[in-house]
């Protein structure tokens, strides 16, 4: 991504909001920048403008900053495109997180945010989004080989009711899903910081039951003796890496029929390593340090790739913040 390329949206009501904002980026190097004062105009600067970066103001008078993102976002479907958006909101609480994510948006930040973190901002996002698009096309890839395996199944009788998928469970009705508190986690990381700073975001989300482990042998170790519902496991560690823990946690777990979401945390931004994560049994991919946003909704998207239908899948984690 080219930052001085790029064409930004600033959507604010107060003049003076747009203008620093308009300023403090310019001095940056994006000189591609518009602004708006209300949604009806912000939605006229995107079917003019096609920016690639919207920065959108929480509170803003008769249609607010989230009405205004479901609203671009409903284009983005139409054209089959995605606008990184920002909300820029002055509430330091956790709803912040939780108005961001049900919102659309791709971030949040405070509105004193100059324009090197914006840019920052921009630039953690675009990865994120380029990571998960790799991810989409290798299980595409995937699914097109297992199709291509797959012989067709005579239409008799017998094979019509082996095929006939077996009722759901009563407890798999329950569209709301248990809470976050009702989880275990193993999070898995030999940096005490990096271990400090998620074990933070799992008590933000009230995840009680959050075992750390700083190799991958104890890692393994605790979920042989208490499988957990859900790991967080970073790829860089002495001895054995989180690609191997993966496949030694996804052998254990075939030999039980069950299967635990995975999310890999690390610091090495390399397609490569992506595409080996995946290979190994990694649910879901994000970079160091991760925001509380970015981390509730690659846990949320690991539960619902093993089981759609599941309680836990259909759980919407932004609702417990």
């Amino acid at each position: 991504m080219d930052i001085n390329q790029l064409t930004l949206l600033v959507v604010d009501d107060m003049h003076f909001s747009r203008e620093s904002l308009r300023i403090s980026l310019g001095k940056c190097g994006i000189t591609d920048i518009h602004t708006a004062e209300n949604a009806l105009q912000a939605l006229k600067a995107v079917d003019k403008f096609s920016p690639d970066v919207i920065l959108v103001d929480k509170m803003m008078p008769k249609v607010d900053g989230p009405k205004l993102i479901s609203k671009i976002r409903a284009k983005d479907e139409e054209k089959d495109s995605h606008t990184y958006i920002i909300l820029l909101t002055a509430d330091e609480s956790e709803n912040a997180l939780r108005d961001a994510m049900l919102s659309g948006a791709d971030h949040y930040l405070y509105k004193d945010a100059g324009g090197e973190k914006i840019i920052n901002c921009i630039e953690y996002i675009d990865t994120q989004f380029r990571a998960q698009q790799i991810l989409k096309e290798l299980e595409q890839q995937e699914k097109n080989q297992r199709e291509a395996s797959e012989q067709p199944v005579p239409p008799t009788s017998t094979a019509t009711e082996a095929a006939a998928p077996e009722p759901m469970p009563q407890g798999e009705t329950n569209h709301d899903g248990p809470s976050p508190q009702d989880l275990s986690c193993i999070l898995v990381d030999d940096e005490d910081f990096s271990a400090e700073h998620l074990q933070r975001l799992m008590n933000k989300l009230k995840v009680s039951d959050v075992r750390v482990a700083k190799n991958a042998l104890e890692a393994l170790k605790q979920h042989k003796k208490e499988p957990a519902d859900f790991m967080l496991v970073d790829y860089m560690m002495p001895k054995v890496d989180g690609i191997k823990l993966t496949e030694m946690i996804r052998e254990f777990d075939r030999e039980r029929g069950r299967f635990t979401p995975i999310v890999m945390i690390t610091a090495a931004a390399s397609l490569k390593k992506i595409e080996e994560a995946i290979k190994a049994g990694v649910d879901e991919y994000l970079y160091k340090p991760p925001s509380a946003h970015d981390l509730v909704q690659r846990i949320e998207a690991a539960f619902k790739k093993h089981n759609p239908e599941s309680p836990l899948a259909q759980a919407n984690w932004a609702s417990f913040f």
